[in-house]
C-alpha cells in the first residue's frame, strides 16, 4: 500500500489550516507495484484498534510496548525481529479468522432484444464464449421477462416484478422468487443452476435473441438484477456479475424511460424534470448495500430511510460486483446504475454495439483483483477521518463498535461539511469502508481534518509534533486462497514540530517556540511538503464527486468556479505567481518569461485550466449522463498521473516526444504522426499535404485498422502500451471528418477578449455615454480564452483577493 498526501507537513493553528485552502488528504493505492514486506505471525492489536508497527516503541526493561496512536503502555512481549517493526508496510497470512468464502462464481445477465438494424447477437455470444475461463457461470438472460437456466436445458422465468420497491424486499416477495427457483434462503450451493464453461458455450449456442423494431422495446434490467442478487444472497459464493445491456430499461424497478420519451440530459436532471431518475438510483443504491454484504430487507431499510445508518456486516456472507457492459449509441441509464457499480466495487464499459473490435478486446482483459475487501483507517491524537472518495459501501466506525471506544467516535471522526463537499444526500462519518471488489490498479481518495489552535501563541512545546495513520486493509485473495491483512504506517510532523524544533531558550531558563525566524522557517517547511499533483488531483476529485451528488441541487458553475478560487487563494497565500513584464513570442514556451512561478506550483495554472475547460470531467453539459457516469467513475479510481493525463490530456508526435496543446503543433511537416492520450479516447491523428501521405480513411469509422495494427510500429508501440481498459481510438488525418477530436482538446489561440464598460463623458451641459472595450477577468471563462489570458487573469484575481 502506498500514499501520496497534497501536503506532507500538517497544520497546527488555523492559519496553517486555511492555507491548504482545500482539505488534507491523500491518494491511497491499496496494491502497488512495490507489494508490502511479508510478516509471519499474527498481528498484535492496541486497545485504541491500531496495529502495532514502527510507531510502536518498546520498554525492554519492564516488558512494555507503548502505542503512538493512543500513548498507552500494554504489558506483553513483542517479537522485535518481524518485520512488522522495521518496514511502513506489511501484509499477514490470517489463518484465524474462521470459515473461508468458497470459490467465485461468474453471473451472466444478458439482454436478449435486438433491433432489426443492429445485428450484434452473434458477435456477443462469440466474445462471451472466447472469454469463458474455468469458473462456474449462473446464466440469466432477460427481455421483457427474466430467464434463468439451469444446465439440464429448463428454465425458470419471471413475467412481473412486485409493484413497490417494499414488496420486493419484504419477507413475502423476497418468498416467492426463493418458491419459484426451489431454493432455501440460505446457504444454498446453487449447483442446479451452475453451468461449467463447456455447457455455458453450448448454452450460449442455443441461444437466440429476442428480435425487435423499436430500440424502447419493454425491458427489465432492474428484475433482471434483482432475480441476480436473489440467487447470491441465498448461497454460499461471492460472485462477479457481468451485465450486457443494450438499451435503457423501461419496467419497474430501476426504470429509467418510458417508451416514446426522450431520453433525459444533464438539463433535464438539473431541472429535477426527470421523473424516473431518483427512483432509479435509490433502488441501484439498495442494491449496493445488498452487493456489500447487507441482507436484502437490512439493504432495503437501510437505502429506504433518510436517517438509518448502515450497520456492520458478515465478512463471510456472500458479496458481489457489478461490470456492466453497454453496447448501444443510446443511453441504457448509467447514470443511474452507477451507484451500484462502484458501490459494489465493480466496473462500467460503454460500447456503440457489442459487433466492435473494443468491445472485444476488452472483455479479454482479466485485472488481478481481490474480494471482500474492508479498510480501516485509523489516526493518532489531534487527527479525524474526514471521508474517502472512490466507492463501496460505509460500515460503522471501528471506534463506535466497542463501548469501550465509543466515548472517542467524535474525537477521532470528522463531521465538518467544507465548500468541496456535497450539501444534499445522506452522510456516513466513519473510518471504515467494504469493497466487495478491488483490483491492483485502483487508487482512493481519503481525507483529514486536523484538531488546530487558535493562534501560535497557543502551542504548547508538549503539544502534537507528529501524526500517524494507519491503513488496515483485510481481503480475500482468490490466488493463495487465504484471507490477507495489510497494515500501511505512516508519520508526518505538524508545523509545530518545526517551530519546537528551533525553539529559542532564554537565559532565566524559560523557552520560546514563536519567534519571527521560527515563523518564517515554519512557513518554508509547509511550502516544501507542497505537492502539486497531488493536490490537484485531489481537489479535481472532491468537486467530480461534488458534481455527481449536487446535479440538480446547485448550480454547476458555481461548482467549477471553486477551482478557479482555489487556486487563486492558494497563490495568494504562498505568493507562487507574480508578472515579470517579459512577453515572448510564444505563449507555451515562454511563460515562465512572463511570470515567476514558485516551481512547487508551476503546473497547477495548466492543470486547472484544462480542468475548467474538460468535456468529460466538468463542462459536461456537451455529454450525455451515462457518458459523464463512465467519465467520472473511472476517474474517481484512476492513479495520480492516469488522473493528471485525463485532466490535462498529453500530445506526443511519434518520435520526437510530448508537445504543448497549440494549435501550432499542426504545423509539422507532411507524413508526421500525432497520437492525444486522456486515458478514456486516444486520437491518431497524421499530417497530410501531399497525396502520398493520404491515408484513404474511412469517413467515421478506423477500428478495424487499429485493432488490427495496420499503423506505422512506432504507434503501434504507442498503442501496445498496458492499460487497465480499452480508450476509444479514433484515427483521422488533416481535413479528415474526425479531426475535429483533435481541435477540441487543443487550446484555444491568443486573441483579445473585452467586455464592453460603458462610462459618462461629460461635455459643458450635455453628456454622453462612451462604450470602451476593457479586459475582464472577474469570470476566467476557460472555453474562451487562451492559456497566456488565463495566467493574466489567474494574476489579476491573485492582486485583487482579500479573504
Amino acid at each position: 500500500m502506498s500514499a501520496t498526501f497534497n501536503w506532507n507537513v500538517f497544520p497546527s493553528t488555523r492559519l496553517d489550516e486555511a492555507k491548504l485552502v482545500t482539505p488534507l488528504g491523500c491518494l491511497f493505492t491499496p496494491f502497488p507495484e512495490n507489494p508490502p514486506k511479508p510478516c509471519h505471525g499474527v498481528p498484535l492489536k492496541c486497545q485504541c484498534s491500531a496495529i502495532t508497527g514502527p510507531h510502536t516503541k518498546l520498554d525492554r526493561k519492564n516488558g512494555m510496548w507503548w502505542c503512538g496512536f493512543c500513548q498507552k503502555k500494554t504489558f506483553g512481549a513483542i517479537d522485535e525481529s518481524s518485520a512488522a517493526y522495521t518496514a511502513d508496510s506489511v501484509v499477514y497470512d490470517c489463518v484465524d479468522i474462521g470459515t473461508q468464502p468458497v470459490d467465485q462464481i461468474q453471473v451472466l445477465v444478458i439482454d436478449t432484444w435486438q433491433h432489426r438494424d443492429h445485428q450484434h447477437w452473434n458477435d456477443l455470444k462469440e466474445a462471451l464464449t472466447h472469454a469463458a475461463g474455468d469458473d462456474k457461470y449462473l446464466l440469466i438472460t432477460f427481455s421483457d421477462t427474466v430467464h434463468v437456466h439451469r444446465p439440464q436445458g429448463e428454465m425458470v422465468g419471471f413475467d412481473q416484478a412486485e409493484s413497490t420497491l417494499a414488496g420486493l424486499f419484504n419477507d413475502q416477495g423476497l418468498a416467492r422468487v426463493h418458491q419459484r427457483l426451489n431454493l432455501p434462503r440460505s446457504n444454498s450451493d446453487l449447483s442446479a443452476y451452475l453451468f461449467s464453461a463447456a455447457d455455458l458455450t453450448d448454452r450460449l449456442d442455443a441461444l437466440s435473441a429476442k428480435m425487435c423494431t423499436t430500440f424502447l422495446p419493454s425491458r427489465c434490467v432492474g428484475y433482471a438484477l434483482y432475480i441476480a442478487a436473489v440467487m447470491i444472497a441465498a448461497g454460499v459464493y461471492t460472485a462477479q456479475v457481468h451485465a450486457f445491456v443494450a438499451g435503457p430499461g423501461t419496467q419497474f424497478p430501476g426504470l429509467i424511460t418510458e417508451a416514446n420519451t426522450r431520453p433525459r440530459s444533464h438539463h433535464d436532471i438539473e431541472q429535477l424534470q426527470a421523473p424516473h431518475y431518483l427512483p432509479a438510483y435509490k433502488y441501484y443504491s439498495i442494491l449496493a448495500l445488498a452487493a456489500a454484504g447487507h441482507t436484502l430487507q437490512d439493504a432495503f431499510v437501510i437505502g429506504d430511510s433518510l436517517s438509518k445508518k448502515p450497520t456492520s456486516i458478515n465478512p463471510l456472507g456472500p458479496q458481489w460486483s457489478l461490470q456492466l457492459y453497454t453496447g448501444s449509441v443510446e443511453q441504457v441509464g448509467v447514470h443511474e446504475m452507477r451507484p451500484l457499480v462502484s458501490g459494489s466495487g465493480g466496473s462500467v464499459y460503454a460500447f456503440e454495439s457489442f459487433a466492435s473490435s473494443r468491445f472485444r478486446a476488452q472483455l479479454s482483459l482479466r485485472p488481478a483483483h481481490y474480494t471482500n475487501a474492508e479498510l480501516t483507517v485509523v489516526t493518532s491524537t489531534d487527527l479525524k477521518v474526514g471521508r474517502m472518495v472512490f466507492g463501496g459501501v460505509p460500515l460503522p466506525s471501528s471506534y463506535s463498535r466497542a463501548q469501550a471506544t465509543a466515548d472517542t467516535h467524535p474525537e477521532k471522526i470528522s463531521d465538518t461539511v467544507t465548500r468541496y463537499d456535497a450539501s444534499v444526500g445522506k452522510k456516513s462519518y466513519t473510518n471504515r469502508w467494504q469493497f466487495p471488489r478491488l483490483t491492483g490498479d485502483d487508487t482512493l481518495a481519503v481525507f483529514f481534518e486536523m484538531n488546530t489552535v487558535r493562534s501560535s501563541d497557543r502551542l504548547a512545546v508538549s503539544g502534537t509534533e507528529q501524526v500517524h495513520i494507519q491503513f488496515q486493509l483485510k481481503y480475500w485473495d482468490h490466488n493463495s486462497r487465504c484471507w490477507r491483512l495489510q497494515v500501511t504506517t505512516v508519520n508526518k510532523p505538524t508545523t509545530l514540530s518545526v517551530l519546537a524544533k528551533n525553539k529559542r531558550k532564554y537565559t532565566d531558563g524559560s523557552t520560546r517556540i514563536v519567534t519571527k525566524d521560527n515563523m518564517m522557517l515554519k512557513d518554508l517547511a509547509l511550502l516544501q511538503s507542497f505537492d502539486q499533483t497531488a493536490w490537484v488531483v485531489l481537489l479535481a476529485r472532491l468537486l467530480v464527486n461534488k458534481i455527481d451528488y449536487t446535479l440538480g441541487f446547485e448550480p454547476l458553475d458555481s461548482v467549477a468556479a471553486i477551482a478557479d478560487d482555489a487556486l487563486v487563494e492558494l497563490f495568494h497565500h504562498f505568493g507562487a505567481i507574480s508578472e515579470s513584464g517579459v512577453v515572448g513570442q510564444s505563449v507555451y514556451h515562454d511563460l515562465n518569461r512572463r511570470y515567476h512561478i514558485n516551481p512547487r506550483f508551476a503546473r497547477l495554472p495548466s492543470i486547472i485550466y484544462n480542468l475548467r475547460k474538460n468535456p468529460q470531467l466538468f463542462r459536461i453539459f456537451n455529454s450525455s449522463p451515462d457518458e459523464t457516469a463512465v467519465y467520472h467513475h473511472w476517474f474517481l479510481r484512476f492513479s495520480e498521473q492516469e488522473s493528471v493525463m485525463a485532466i490535462e490530456p498529453k500530445l506526443e508526435v511519434v518520435g520526437r516526444g510530448p508537445v504543448p496543446l497549440d494549435p501550432q503543433c499542426l504545423d509539422m511537416p507532411s507524413g508526421t504522426w500525432m497520437v492525444l492520450d486522456n486515458q478514456f479516447t486516444v486520437i491518431i491523428y497524421k499530417v497530410v499535404k501531399t497525396a502520398d501521405d493520404d491515408e484513404h480513411l474511412h469517413p467515421s469509422n478506423n477500428e478495424d485498422r487499429i485493432f488490427a495494427r495496420d499503423l506505422p510500429p512506432p504507434v503501434v508501440e504507442y498503442l501496445d502500451k498496458p492499460r487497465r481498459f480499452i480508450p476509444k481510438y479514433v484515427l483521422t488525418q488533416t481535413d479528415h471528418s474526425q479531426q475535429r477530436f483533435l481541435h477540441s482538446r487543443l487550446n484555444p489561440a491568443n486573441r483579445d477578449i473585452e467586455v464592453e464598460r460603458v462610462e459618462k463623458s461629460f461635455l459643458g451641459l450635455f453628456s454622453r455615454k462612451v462604450v470602451k472595450p476593457v479586459a475582464s477577468y472577474d469570470l476566467l471563462m476557460t472555453d474562451d480564452i487562451s492559456l497566456d489570458q488565463f495566467y493574466d487573469g489567474v494574476t489579476a484575481k491573485v492582486k485583487k483577493f482579500s479573504p
